[in-house]
């Protein structure tokens, strides 16, 4: 019953040359079949092998395709800086009797207002419960009856008495306060907080270098490499955090000039690290015929 069976197999199955191993009626062609089929499943074995170890040795190829400008310079992107702080501390929990209230600017137009709500909480605290959804994690006084009362009197009045744009400004981060002792475009060029231009995004108050805003001339690099783009130290004033420890550092984003800032695209810097971002911008010219992909690096 063996011999039958394996028969039947042999005759039916996809496998390609084995029938002719045991059907061919030369022995010289069931060997040359056979030695076909062992040198074929060799090779097989060998290459599904040779796969599998270049699987788990995790190789990396990388190409590049490099174009020159015809000029020999880049034009060098916009850099945008946010501090994932959003409110300084220390201006938040100032007091109106303090000399440096005036000074900063802090008694805003909606201050006078919800100081009648609870005069146990300053100025920024009131403001940042009514409008942060954790400011009850910074102000101690703040819950959801005392938010839901200041944020009925700014509602109160015919014209609006609270702007959250100059909320935003006035007690968020200056850069000139996160600004350290080095700034730097290329090699040959030093930048101040001056180079910095000021915008409000989601996440409060940006500073981007080399914006092109206000007519100002937009940079541009012959080199690759850091010797070639920006180089900043900056102080996160980690200890003007308000909400969390998770809010301690920095979100940069680089985006083109004139463009929204996406903070999704950016990454985070955090406080005591040193990072190297490296970009290749790409270019894409959409033709009637098909599409060309030009990579700049």
């Amino acid at each position: 019953m063996v011999i039958p069976k394996w028969q039947s197999f042999v005759a039916n199955t996809t496998v390609h040359g084995l029938r002719y191993v045991v059907e061919s009626p030369s022995r010289f062609r069931r060997m040359l079949w056979l030695l076909m089929l062992l040198g074929a499943t060799g090779i097989y074995v060998y290459l599904v092998k040779e796969s599998v170890e270049k699987y788990y040795s995790n190789p990396v190829s990388i190409e590049f395709s490099e174009v020159i400008p015809k000029k020999g310079e880049l034009t060098f992107p916009a850099v945008t800086i946010c501090n994932l702080n959003r409110f300084v501390k220390s201006k938040i929990n100032m007091y109106e009797n303090d000399e440096n209230f005036y000074k900063m600017s802090l008694n805003l137009s909606a201050c006078e207002a919800v100081k009648m709500v609870n005069k146990n909480m300053t100025c920024g605290q009131s403001l940042l419960c009514a409008f942060e959804q954790f400011g009850s994690s910074v102000a101690e006084n703040c819950n959801d009856s005392t938010r839901h009362r200041i944020i009925s009197v700014l509602n109160s009045t015919k014209d609006p008495i609270f702007n959250p744009e100059e909320f935003f400004e006035t007690y968020g981060h200056q850069f000139q306060e996160m600004f350290l002792y080095f700034c730097r475009f290329t090699t040959f060029e030093n930048c101040t907080p001056a180079d910095f231009y000021p915008s409000l995004t989601e996440n409060g108050r940006c500073f981007t270098f080399n914006s092109g805003e206000n007519g100002t001339k937009i940079r541009s690099t012959r080199r690759a490499g850091s010797s070639g783009g920006l180089s900043i130290i900056l102080d996160v004033q980690a200890n003007e955090n308000t909400i969390s420890e998770f809010s301690r550092g920095l979100r940069v984003i680089v985006h083109d000039q004139g463009t929204f800032i996406n903070l999704e695209s950016g990454f985070n810097v955090f406080p005591g690290s040193h990072t190297l971002a490296r970009i290749t911008p790409s270019k894409v010219r959409f033709t009637q015929v098909k599409i060309v992909k030009v990579i700049i690096s």
